[in-house]
């Protein structure tokens, strides 16, 4: 459930945002997985007829994207227990109600922290956001969820959740366990990815010895295991590239396009999103192998494609597709 609230956009543009961009936030939302909305938008800029279409297009895109699991197969490691190992509060400078630090993006960012800490909550915003627009659809796991799975294969199995990769955004504290079970992950043939820190602690060593020369040797000798100090979107990208593919590939890799790709009851479906406001026509390439039918929730229209279709998405539009 989410509640788009268009609060600091009534405070900083004096009303809510555009139909079309209120649909493109809308858009993100049911790609990460949002089906029930409590709704404070008054759409005060759409007609009558706009707002029946907005309506028809979310409730349609909810339908074919409920239930099932997410089939994303790279993981980001949600760095809470590093967090708190950095953070140490110091006083902000704040007026009027806003963040006036030039070390502070915003309200919604860490406020009054270390810069350790700030550094932590920056690496995992930032790329998670490179991996969001760049099409590597993933998951987020706690410490308690990588204890949980089994490393086989080359795959992190937990449940019907498989992962190829771990990405670690500047994690160096986890449960000693996790630790075990990320080294079970790379010694199956798993790759883990680890930006701007080194697995140092656990949750009762501070240094934890054993790790840091555990996943010292991994990162010096092991091709799967990538240690990126100072990391960048582009060095992230070409390390995921030299390992994996990704499910939905594009004519231009540099096009707006969001993807979110799930298992459905034994269907395939990928939701692919135009997050702009233009006009994309391109030709994509779905990794499954098979025949789809293409969902336009815009329109209630379906149709049959391969897995190789030409597609045309309006700006701030998404389309459905689901294996036959």
């Amino acid at each position: 459930m989410s509640e788009p609230c268009p609060i600091m956009e009534q405070f900083t543009l004096g009303d809510e945002p555009p139909v079309d961009q209120v649909m493109g936030h809308l858009n993100m939302l049911m790609a990460g997985g949002v089906t029930d909305f409590n709704n404070y938008l008054r759409l005060t800029r759409a007609t009558r007829e706009e707002k029946i279409a907005m309506n028809e297009y979310v409730g349609r895109t909810v339908m074919l994207l409920n239930g099932g699991f997410t089939q994303s197969e790279v993981g980001v490691v949600y760095p809470i227990e590093s967090l708190w190992t950095r953070f140490t509060p110091k006083p902000l400078k704040v007026w009027d109600g806003f963040f006036t630090d030039p070390d502070v993006t915003g309200w919604d960012t860490l406020a009054g922290g270390a810069p350790e800490a700030v550094m932590v909550e920056q690496t995992f915003r930032n790329s998670s956001r490179f991996m969001f627009n760049n099409r590597w659809e993933y998951s987020y796991l706690d410490s308690k969820a990588i204890i949980d799975a089994v490393a086989e294969n080359g795959e992190l199995v937990h449940g019907d959740l498989r992962w190829k990769a771990i990405v670690l955004p500047a994690v160096s504290t986890l449960p000693a366990e996790a630790w075990v079970r990320l080294g079970q992950f790379v010694e199956s043939g798993g790759l883990l990815i680890a930006l701007e820190l080194l697995p140092e602690n656990s949750e009762s060593s501070f240094p934890d010895r054993a790790v840091q020369k555990r996943f010292k040797a991994l990162f010096g000798s092991h091709e799967k295991a990538i240690y990126i100090e100072n990391w960048t979107p582009v060095i992230l990208g070409e390390a995921l590239s030299a390992h994996m593919e990704k499910s939905v590939l594009l004519e231009d890799e540099t096009l707006p396009l969001r993807i979110a790709h799930r298992n459905i009851e034994g269907k395939e479906v990928f939701y692919i999103i135009n997050d702009s406001e233009e006009t994309v026509t391109t030709e994509i390439s779905l990794k499954v192998n098979r025949k789809f039918e293409e969902w336009d929730p815009a329109t209630g229209e379906v149709r049959t494609v391969t897995n190789s279709p030409e597609i045309e998405l309006l700006p701030f539009h998404g389309k459905i597709y689901r294996s036959r």
